[in-house]
Order: structure tokens, then sequence, then C-alpha cells
């Protein structure tokens, strides 16, 4: 588009819309897709939890990692933190401290590592009750 003021150009603007027809949910931000995905995880790993018999409010410590990162991510996680963290040729892993876990406590904590970077999932280890 270009914009003429009294017959003189003063400029070029590319601009830019969506295509006709895309749906609002095609136009959301990638991240917003991939907290979706690790919500839909969280589901279905707290129903094994609780079937391993998790209850709201247990403590666990989480094992996590990233893809990338590097030692900055790894100095922030146990600086900020107080997680264990090491660098490898992957990304970044660690543990928490044993922290208190729910549904929306493992949803917020997710949301919030996905902010850190580019989060790839966690993993907890319970010893099955007899």
């Amino acid at each position: 588009m270009k914009i003429q003021t009294a017959g003189v150009s003063t400029g070029v603007i590319d601009v830019s819309l969506p295509a006709a027809g895309r749906s609002a949910a095609s136009l959301r931000a990638p991240h917003q897709d991939l907290l979706a995905k690790h919500l839909a995880q969280n589901a279905r790993t707290w129903a094994v939890l609780e079937r391993l018999g998790v209850r709201d409010g247990a403590e666990l410590s989480l094992a996590f990692a990233f893809d990338g990162g590097g030692a900055a991510l790894a100095h922030r996680l146990e600086d900020e933190l107080g997680y264990t963290a090491e660098v490898d040729a992957d990304g970044v892993s660690g543990c928490t401290t044993p922290m208190q876990v729910s549904p929306r406590a493992l949803d917020d904590w997710v949301a919030s590592m996905l902010r850190l970077g580019a989060f790839s999932g966690w993993t907890a280890t319970v010893s099955r009750r007899r």
C-alpha cells in the first residue's frame, strides 16, 4: 500500500493481513498450542499418578528437561528456583525440590517452565503402595 499526500509520495507501508477464512485457532501463538499439549499430558499423567496412590497435596520431586537453554538456563533453575540442573548435549535436565502436587499445581508449574524456554516435559517416580 502506498500512502500519498497532496500528490507527493510519503512512504511505502507493507500491509499483511490474514487470509480470509483462517480460523482464530490457526492464528494462536505457537506457545498456546504447546501449553495446551502439555496440559493435556498433565491430565493423563495425573490420572496415572492417582492410580498409583498420589493425592492432591502429596509431595513429589519432578524430573524435567529442556531442549537447549545451556548454562544460562541451568544457572537460573538452580539460583532462582533451587532446582538441580545440568547441561548435556540434548539441553538442560534436572530435578525440583519436593513440591506439593495437584492437577492445578502441575498445570501452573508447567506454564512457568514453558516461560523459561523450550521445556520438553517432566516425570515423577512414585513407589506403588501395596
